[in-house]
Order: C-alpha cells, then structure tokens, then sequence
C-alpha cells in the first residue's frame, strides 16, 4: 500500500504546502475537523474490494469533475474526496492507514 500511495500523492501535482495541507486534513485537521468528513465517504462492508487491483480501486473512487479547471481550494477538496475514498476502501484499518499516510508525508515532505 505504501507503493500505491506514494504514487497518487506524487501524481496529484500538488506543491509542498498543498501536499503538507491535504495530508494534515486526511489525518483529521485541526481538532479533527475533517474526521467526520473522512469518515463520510467510509464503504460498507461490501464495498471493501478484496483481490482487486489497487489502481483499478483508485480510479473507480474519483469524484466527478475536471481538476484541470478547477482553482487551488477547489483541488484540494477534490484531491481530500478522492483520497478519502479510496484510501478506507484500500486501508479500512485506521491504524494501517495512519501508518502508511504517516510514511508517504515523509518521503514526500
């Protein structure tokens, strides 16, 4: 998973600030803030894929919308969405995926 991750964060082309913001709001934000919103996009238990390829699970969460048309903030939420989407769908343990997130910022950051 951290292969995976590593790799949607790198290709979101987002700049250092950005990427510090969007990983600081997937892990909850300020007061945990944005946990409630995280937790929004959670998958019932059936929609947990198992076996299924990582990218394939990736591309089939994003939101709708063209990002390349799309202001700074607005990307950002995009990019929060999408994430949230399918990092619970790949990741359901919290722990996991704290850990792998955790990893990313600091080959990233």
């Amino acid at each position: 998973m951290l292969k995976v991750s590593l790799h949607w964060f790198n290709s979101r082309g987002l700049n250092k600030p950005c990427l510090e913001q969007l990983f600081y709001d997937v892990s909850g934000g300020p007061r945990n803030m944005r946990l409630e919103e995280f937790a929004q996009h959670a998958p019932a238990l059936s929609d947990i894929p198992i076996g299924k390829d990582p990218e394939a699970v990736i591309e089939s969460c994003r939101p709708k919308g063209d990002p390349a048309s799309m202001p700074g903030p607005e990307y950002l939420n995009y990019c929060f969405i999408w994430c949230a989407r399918w990092s619970q769908r790949l990741m359901p343990d919290p722990e996991l995926r704290n850990t792998v997130f955790a990893n990313v910022a600091l080959q990233l950051l």
